[in-house]
């Protein structure tokens, strides 16, 4: 199953969970540092809850934000048929896609308001795949900032 599927480093599973990782630190950074999102936290909650209601939130934010962004990159490779997506598109797709996984984490965790939605998005993307080019779990060598179309297939004109 995982055969076809084709990353970075040829690890599809590996690849992921290490994302997934970046994109969980990313939303927990973005709004423990404020960028574009504050925590509301009740009087009467204890440490505890408070904590735990970020964690969920932070996972939930990655979870929802890693693979929307692959199902969004998916679709328009396929629509448009793409060998690559290019830099461009792929990075307003998980823009959004993180801009959505903050929201949808904040309306069913309430650990945390978003001020500035766009920027809360933003900063949570940028941070994650920063971390992940940083690391090498994004290559930079070897990808388009603009998308690449798949090579058509001439017919033999015999």
């Amino acid at each position: 199953m995982f055969k076809k599927i084709k990353t970075p480093h040829r690890q599809p599973l590996w690849h992921l969970a290490r994302m997934f990782g970046l994109f969980v630190l990313a939303a927990a950074l973005t709004v423990s540092l404020q960028l574009g999102a504050e925590s509301i936290v009740p009087a009467s909650a204890t440490r505890a809850v408070i904590a735990a209601s970020r964690i969920e939130a932070s996972l939930t934010a990655g979870a929802i934000s890693l693979l929307l962004g692959i199902l969004v990159t998916a679709s328009v490779r396929r629509a448009f048929n793409l060998v690559q997506t290019g830099r461009w598109i792929q990075y307003a797709g998980f823009w959004f896609s993180s801009w959505i996984g903050l929201v949808l984490a904040s309306h069913w965790f309430g650990a945390y308001e978003l001020t500035v939605p766009a920027l809360a998005g933003f900063s949570f993307f940028a941070l994650a795949f920063g971390f992940a080019t940083a690391l090498g779990v994004v290559p930079w060598n070897g990808r388009t900032w603009l998308p690449m179309k798949k090579a058509v297939k001439k017919p033999d004109s015999k």
